[in-house]
C-alpha cells in the first residue's frame, strides 16, 4: 500500500542571504537586524490576511517599503550598487540595490512579476518546502484547482490541500499558500517546489482545472521535473483546464469559446447533406479554415468551411490567457457533426532564484519530436466522425510564462504551447480527434480522411503560427458523385515568455521551446523595485 508523504517541515521561510519578496534585508553589521515585513501574519495551517499590494501584505499602496527604521534609520546602497549598507558592514543584494527615493529607503531589489503576482507571493509567512513521495514508487500526479486553491492526486483520491475558505482572501494551509485574484488567476506559493517524474504504471502528470488560470510561485527554487499539463490529457466540453476556452460541442454550441474560437462548418441551403468543417482556434496565430464541402459534379465547392478563429493579443500576460476552441463541424439533419477541441491552459511560473525544466535523465524525443519532461500548454485535437458528417476543428495553445533570475532547461525536455490538428473523416467509430498539441516543436498532424472524404489541418507550433485549412485526399481517384465532407481546421499555436535576469536563458541543445516564431515566443528581462 502507497504512502504518500506530501509536506516537508512547516517552518517559516528562511531566505539567507538571498533577499526575495521582501522589502528590505535584515541589517547587518553595528546594528541589531530588522524584522522582515511581510504580507499578513501567522504561520503554518493558519489564514492570513493580504497578499497583494493594498490588500493588507507586501508594500502598502503609497510604495512605503516595510521596514523597522528605528532599526536602521538610514540604509544606503554601497558604491557599486549591489549591497545593502547598514551600520559598517554591507549586505550583498542578489538582485542589486535600489537607492532611497521619496518615502521608499535604500532596499535590495525583488522581482516585480508579471500582471496578478506581486513581489508579497514570494515572501509569505508560513509557506514550506514541498516534498511529494510515494513509498515503494514513483510519485502521483498532483491537481491544482485554480479556483479554490484545493490540490489533490490526480486521480482525486487524496486530499495535499483543501480549498481555501474565501478563495479571494490568502490564506496558509498545511504549508502551501494560495489566494485568488479577480477571477483571473488562482496563485499557490511555496517555499521551494519539485515536481516530480510520476507514477508511469497510472501514467498521470501533473494537471490543473478551473476557469482561471495557473500561477505557482516558489521563494526559491521551483523544478519541473514529470510533466506538468494543461493540455487535452482528457477532452474536457467545459474547457475547464486553467483557463482554456470551451470547444464548440454540436449539441450545445456551434462555434468554439474564447477570443479566438473557430467557426462551426455549414451545410448546403439546397442539398442539405453537403457539409463542411469546423474551424480551427486562433491564438498567436490565425486558426485554419475548416475543409469545403463538395459535390463532385466538377468539384465546386457548395459550402465553404468554418472560418478560422482570429489571432488575439496576450503579450502582457495580465493575466496569461488560455487558448480557444475548435468550431464543431456540420451535420444532417439527424445527425450532428462533431465537436471541436479545446484549447491550451494558462500558467505563469514565479521562481525568486531558480526555474528548472526537466532532470536530465528523460528520454529523447519520439517519431514526433515528443519529449516527455515540461509544460504543455498545447490544444485539443478536434473531433473526427462518421463519413457522413463533417469534422471539428482544432483548439489553439494557450500561454506560458516563466520568470525567475535564472530558468534552466535540461536535456529532453520542454515548454509548449502547440495547437491541435483538425478532426478527419471517415473513422467507423466517429470518436477519433486530431493530434493533441504536446511538447515538441513539430506541427500537431490533423486526422487522416478515408478515400474521398476530408482530412484535418495541421495545428500551428515551431516557426508555423497558424492552423492550416481542413483538405481533401486527391479526386483523381474519385467518382464525380462523390460527395465530399470537410475536415476540421488546426488550431494556432498559442504563446511563451521567458523572463530572466540576463533576458535569456540556460539551455541543453535538445531542449525543445515552441511555438519559436517572433511575436509567439518571447524572452525578455525581469523587472525588480
Amino acid at each position: 500500500m502507497r504512502t504518500l508523504r506530501p509536506f516537508g517541515g512547516l517552518a517559516s521561510v528562511s531566505l539567507g542571504m538571498m533577499v526575495v519578496g521582501v522589502w528590505l534585508a535584515a541589517c547587518v553589521g553595528d546594528d541589531a537586524p530588522a524584522p522582515v515585513t511581510s504580507p499578513g501574519s501567522g504561520g503554518a495551517d493558519s489564514a492570513t490576511e493580504g497578499g497583494n499590494s493594498g490588500d493588507g501584505g507586501g508594500p502598502s499602496s503609497d510604495g512605503a517599503a516595510g521596514t523597522d527604521a528605528a532599526e536602521c534609520a538610514a540604509p544606503s546602497c554601497t558604491a557599486d550598487g549591489t549591497s545593502l549598507l547598514c551600520g559598517t558592514t554591507p549586505t550583498p543584494c542578489a538582485l542589486g540595490c535600489a537607492a532611497s527615493a521619496a518615502a521608499v529607503p535604500a532596499h535590495c531589489r525583488v522581482i516585480d512579476p508579471t500582471g496578478s503576482v506581486e513581489p508579497s507571493d514570494l515572501a509569505v509567512p508560513g509557506v514550506a518546502d514541498f516534498v511529494l513521495l510515494a513509498d515503494g514508487g514513483p510519485a502521483p500526479g498532483l491537481k491544482f484547482f485554480t479556483d479554490t486553491g484545493r490540490i489533490t492526486t490526480a486521480d482525486e483520491a487524496t486530499e495535499i490541500r483543501p480549498a481555501n475558505m474565501v478563495p479571494q482572501t490568502q490564506e496558509v494551509t498545511h504549508g502551501i499558500g494560495f489566494r485568488l485574484v479577480d477571477s483571473r488567476v488562482g496563485i499557490f506559493q511555496f517555499k521551494n517546489l519539485t515536481l516530480p517524474a510520476t507514477d508511469t504504471i497510472f501514467g498521470k502528470p501533473h494537471i490543473a482545472t478551473g476557469s482561471v488560470a495557473l500561477a505557482i510561485v516558489a521563494a526559491e527554487e521551483l523544478k519541473i521535473e514529470g510533466v506538468l499539463d494543461l493540455a487535452c490529457a482528457i477532452p474536457n466540453p467545459a474547457g475547464s483546464h486553467a483557463g482554456a476556452a470551451a470547444p464548440a460541442n454540436p449539441s450545445t454550441q456551434v462555434n468554439g469559446m474564447g477570443p479566438g474560437g473557430g467557426l462551426a462548418g455549414g451545410k448546403s441551403p439546397s442539398l442539405g447533406t453537403i457539409l463542411s468543417g469546423g474551424g480551427g482556434g486562433g491564438h498567436s496565430g490565425l486558426g485554419g479554415a475548416g475543409g469545403d464541402g463538395l459535390k463532385c459534379f466538377n468539384c465546386e465547392a457548395l459550402v465553404f468551411g468554418g472560418a478560422g478563429g482570429a489571432a488575439y493579443d496576450d503579450t502582457t500576460f495580465d493575466p496569461p490567457l488560455g487558448g480557444s476552441g475548435g468550431g464543431a463541424g456540420a451535420g444532417s439533419s439527424t445527425l450532428g457533426g462533431a465537436g471541436g477541441g479545446s484549447g491550451g491552459g494558462a500558467l505563469q511560473l514565479v521562481a525568486g532564484i531558480r526555474i528548472t525544466i526537466g532532470d536530465g535523465t528523460g528520454p529523447a524525443a519520439g517519431a514526433t519530436g515528443e519529449v516527455r519532461q515540461g509544460i504543455n500548454a498545447g490544444g485539443c485535437g478536434g473531433g473526427g466522425v462518421l463519413s457522413t458528417q463533417s469534422a471539428g476543428g482544432g483548439g489553439s495553445g494557450g500561454s506560458i510564462v516563466l520568470e525567475a533570475p535564472e530558468i534552466v532547461g535540461k536535456a529532453n525536455a520542454g515548454v509548449a504551447s502547440n495547437g491541435g490538428g483538425g478532426g478527419g473523416i471517415g473513422d467507423i467509430s466517429g470518436i477519433s480527434r486530431g493530434q493533441n498539441g504536446v511538447i515538441s516543436a513539430q506541427v500537431s498532424q490533423g486526422e487522416a480522411g478515408s478515400g474521398c472524404i476530408g482530412t484535418g489541418g495541421n495545428g500551428g507550433a515551431g516557426a508555423t503560427l497558424a492552423g492550416t485549412k481542413g483538405v481533401l485526399a486527391s479526386t483523381g481517384t474519385c467518382l464525380d458523385t462523390s460527395t465530399k465532407y470537410g475536415g476540421g481546421g488546426g488550431g494556432s499555436a498559442g504563446r511563451v515568455r521567458l523572463n530572466t535576469l540576463t533576458g535569456d536563458i540556460t539551455a541543453a541543445p535538445s531542449f525543445v521551446i515552441s511555438p519559436s516564431a517572433v511575436g509567439a515566443y518571447q524572452k525578455g528581462t525581469i523587472v525588480t523595485r
